[in-house]
């Protein structure tokens, strides 16, 4: 009973001030090991992604970086994951093509699509809060770039990109993996 209230004491002042306390960060930079870093993410719970961006597999000869980052937290874990890649032009155009096609359909029939902002050479499924997930290209190098970060705190930041126009998503910034009806989200599984 006392060990109960000793970890209530020091953990609500804490709490309170918006510190977070992190555990371990499990960290890989391997290419060989993208497949299995993926369904990782994938199969986390906490994960609130689908990372329909991210492609099934890679050439690892063709991967110019590749990234990932958990973070165990208290109060749930942080996520990161970069993954960049340089496309014979015949390959490049086909994953443009496939990420340009992505969408979410849920049960009641709303489709929400990836967000294109060609100007900027940008595709949006995330952007909300400290969370986000996007592809960049670059067609003369050839390279596309998939980004997921959920509250995890690094140098890449999708709010350094200027969007030319508000997200309406139910009075939320936008989320291809969920839908709003009112202040009730639905998660893209949900009700599958």
């Amino acid at each position: 009973m006392k060990i109960k209230n000793i970890i209530g004491i020091c953990l609500l002042p804490a709490l309170l001030s918006g510190c977070s306390f992190t555990g371990k960060e499990k960290t890989n930079s391997d290419p060989n090991e993208y497949s299995k870093v993926l369904k990782q993410f994938l199969d986390d719970k906490d994960v609130h992604s689908e990372m329909y961006i991210f492609p099934e597999k890679i050439d690892v000869s063709k991967v110019d970086k590749f990234e990932s980052k958990i973070r165990g937290g208290i109060l749930g874990n942080d996520y990161y994951m970069y993954l960049s890649i340089k496309y014979e032009s015949d390959t490049f155009e086909q994953e443009i093509n496939r990420v340009k096609d992505i969408k979410c359909t849920y049960v009641d029939g709303t489709v929400k699509t990836i967000i294109h902002l060609e100007e900027e050479s940008l595709f949006v499924t995330i952007y909300r809060d400290n969370r986000f997930e996007y592809v960049t290209y670059d067609e003369e190098e050839l390279k596309v770039t998939y980004v997921f970060n959920q509250l995890y705190h690094t140098e890449e930041k999708l709010e350094n990109i200027v969007v030319p126009f508000e997200f309406d998503d139910g009075g939320n910034s936008y989320n291809m993996y969920y839908r709003y009806e009112g202040d009730v989200g639905y998660y893209i599984t949900d009700n599958k």
